[in-house]
């Protein structure tokens, strides 16, 4: 069991002077910060941790591989605590590691097993991030659901992020994350959306179309649907009813 009143090692000339020496206490700061970092699935900054972590285990095992593989199958256990307290199934982590500590302890080679220890991490780390991307995809679910179900009333950003039961600002922030679309963006793809399928199957006016979409202005509407299609709801319905009537010869005179 590590223990917070071992000395640390923070200073980098010291962790050096430590490591030539032999004698490099191991940096309890830098597993804490290793554990935020898994705890909040950051890729980049616990790899970069990683590696100080191992130097100093493998300065102070001395070559012994017991001693390696001790050192190392304990700080398996405290990242796989840190993965679940990022939100992993804990079933989940108990599994992976169980797998991680047993080729561990059936490695040969030192640089085998650290190798092992680094593809646990990057496992763990992946696993904290994609089980809160997963949490931000159900958040932004409600919001989804209702643009999709609400798009032919005026909506507003407050009234879909009631739905979600979010800020805007967190609602905006996260969909933008999530989508890559602002919220306002992706309502004007489910309107658009639409409007195309009547324009194609019903002999419903623009102006008519229009509305039921949800815009109250057709000016806007135009515009809105030629900068989203590349062409006016006119120019659409004709361009698209002059293919199908070319189809439709060719298939009489094949």
């Amino acid at each position: 069991m590590i223990m917070a009143s071992t000395p640390e090692v923070t200073d980098i000339g010291e962790f050096l002077r430590q490591k030539r020496s032999g004698q490099m206490l191991y940096p309890y700061e830098a597993e804490r910060q290793l554990v935020g970092k898994v705890r909040i699935g950051d890729r980049t900054g616990a790899g970069d941790i990683l590696e100080s972590l191992l130097d100093a285990i493998k300065v102070q095992s001395r070559g012994d591989i017991s001693v390696l593989k001790a050192r190392l199958v304990e700080l398996l256990s405290v990242l796989s605590r840190a993965a679940v307290e990022g939100g992993v199934d804990v079933d989940v982590m108990l599994g992976k590691n169980a797998g991680y500590i047993g080729d561990v302890m059936k490695s040969a080679k030192p640089r085998e097993t650290w190798a092992l220890v680094s593809r646990a991490l990057y496992d763990f780390v992946e696993s904290v991030y994609a089980c809160q991307d997963a949490a931000k995809i159900t958040q932004i679910a409600p919001a989804v659901d209702f643009m999709e179900a609400h798009y032919d009333q005026p909506l507003t950003l407050a009234d879909v992020a009631k739905a979600a039961h979010l800020s805007v600002s967190r609602l905006s922030h996260l969909f933008r994350e999530q989508t890559g679309m602002t919220i306002i963006d992706y309502l004007t793809h489910v309107r658009i959306g639409q409007a195309r399928r009547l324009l194609l199957t019903t002999e419903k006016s623009c102006s008519k179309i229009c509305f039921e979409v949800g815009y109250n202005n057709q000016s806007y509407f135009t515009r809105t649907f030629k900068d989203t299609v590349g062409m006016t709801p006119r120019q659409f319905r004709e361009r698209n009813r002059r293919q199908e009537g070319s189809g439709m010869k060719e298939l009489a005179t094949a």
